[in-house]
């Protein structure tokens, strides 16, 4: 929608200028340099964009149009420092003539070199393609720019008091646009407007189309057809290089969200769906710091399936997964602040970490916890209660007493499990209490 709207608009501009385009506006010595700065950096930085584009999915085409925009932004060079009153009064090199043949020999290059971008097919490309293309790219920006300036007596004459009409009767303005349209034509064939690329490209080379017949069409310097040929111009550079930037942009944001999602499965147990150890290991990390910051305890439930080895064993490892998801639920079905973290260790040990907990407020979670697996239902013919049981140890430590390590609280949550199993297990087990809890079905 948008390239349509600017391309009838610039259709539009053309055919306001067009009846116009021979009136003589007079000499605005800050437009040149201004027009030849922004084209300098529009192209190129368009340019190598495309190139590291072609460098990154080796591929031709994007370094055929590439070498297209760093044309561009190599011809404006010496086409404003052979036109009189942009550096000095007078021509820097050459004659003032020189920026005329420099304007034919930039826009007709160019447009060849965008129509060979379009009619080219995908191949390979080898890092020493890069070099030699670039390579004779230089050369034949600098032998066009001695030919219209050592060698401009050589040439026919283009300019005459300031008018170069010449430049279509000698049938160089023709020809020109007769590329530059044919290039159009094929880039929206050929391309079909498959991407935002190939569309702004269309657009771009529209507006390459309207420049050269608007600059035909105003004769000379300074007329209303010239300032509307070099506006429009600009738009060749800008339009591309504004689609690559907003593809740059999506393809960083994709990357930050595919990053994002691998960063949670690396975090999360395949099994179960809840964090797994390395996520457990860095949360536990980071929630002792805050803990010493900010002087808060940090709880730890240590929880373990009873005999799931005899369950594993009486119904078979599918139904011993499908276990674990469950038990893995309830668990994280508990989870009631941002900050607590339901985490599978392996096997059938879980854990759940309560931040800013006590051990008398974490046992009473861990009971919960107890209640909710027991409630599951799960048959258990193995065990003497016929159901699923978990058995708990918890602990408390205090990061800001620096007598205490989270490997000390895993210790001591570990220790009070053992504990819990020891008492009859479907038990919650205090560690850190002077007279430990056993709270039990």
């Amino acid at each position: 929608m948008a390239a349509s709207t600017l391309a009838i608009g610039m259709i539009g501009v053309a055919l306001f200028a067009v009846p116009f385009g021979r009136l003589a506006l007079g000499a605005n010595p800050s437009f040149l340099p201004a027009f030849g700065a922004m084209t300098l950096l529009s192209d190129l930085l368009t340019g190598c964009l495309l190139l590291s584009q072609a460098r990154l999915a080796k591929t031709r085409p994007p370094l055929q149009l590439a070498v297209a925009y760093l044309f561009s932004a190599m011809m404006i060079v010496p086409h404003l420092l052979s036109f009189p009153g942009v550096f000095a009064a007078e021509p820097v090199i050459g004659g003032s003539a020189s920026a005329v043949w420099l304007w034919a020999a930039w826009h007709g290059g160019f447009a060849v070199l965008v129509l060979t971008f379009a009619i080219s097919r995908p191949s390979p490309l080898r890092r020493a393609d890069i070099a030699r293309i670039l390579g004779g790219l230089a050369l034949v920006v600098s032998g066009t720019s001695v030919l219209a300036t050592v060698g401009l007596p050589l040439l026919p004459t283009i300019l005459v008091n300031g008018n170069y009409d010449r430049l279509t009767t000698l049938g160089i303005g023709p020809a020109i646009l007769g590329v530059t349209a044919l290039a159009t034509i094929l880039v929206a064939v050929r391309h079909r407007f498959r991407d935002p690329l190939s569309v702004w490209l269309a657009v771009a080379m529209l507006a390459a189309t309207l420049d050269v017949t608007l600059t035909l069409f105003g004769g000379g310097r300074f007329t209303l057809g010239w300032y509307a040929a070099r506006s429009l111009s600009l738009v060749t550079g800008v339009t591309v290089l504004a689609a690559l930037l907003s593809d740059f942009v999506g393809q960083a944001g994709r990357v930050a969200q595919v990053n994002k999602q691998l960063e949670l499965m690396l975090r999360t147990d395949v099994l179960t769906g809840v964090a797994n150890r390395r996520a457990f290991e860095s949360t536990l990390s980071a929630e002792w710091r805050r803990g010493r910051r900010e002087q808060t305890e940090v709880s730890l439930l240590m929880i373990d399936i009873d005999l799931f080895k005899g369950f594993n064993d009486r119904y078979g490892h599918p139904a011993g997964d499908v276990c674990l998801r469950q038990v893995a639920a309830a668990l994280e079905g508990q989870v009631q602040r941002p900050a607590d973290l339901a985490a599978r260790l392996g096997g059938e040990e879980f854990v759940l970490l309560l931040p800013n907990t006590d051990e008398i407020g974490a046992a009473r979670v861990a009971e919960r916890v107890r209640a909710c697996v027991v409630a599951l239902g799960l048959t258990h013919g193995g065990s003497a209660l016929g159901y699923v049981t978990i058995s708990i140890g918890v602990a408390t430590s205090r990061p800001f007493d620096w007598s205490d390590s989270p490997d000390a609280l895993i210790e001591a949550a570990d220790q009070a499990l053992y504990r819990a199993k020891a008492a009859g297990r479907n038990t919650v087990c205090t560690a850190g209490l002077s007279v430990p809890v056993l709270i039990a079905a």
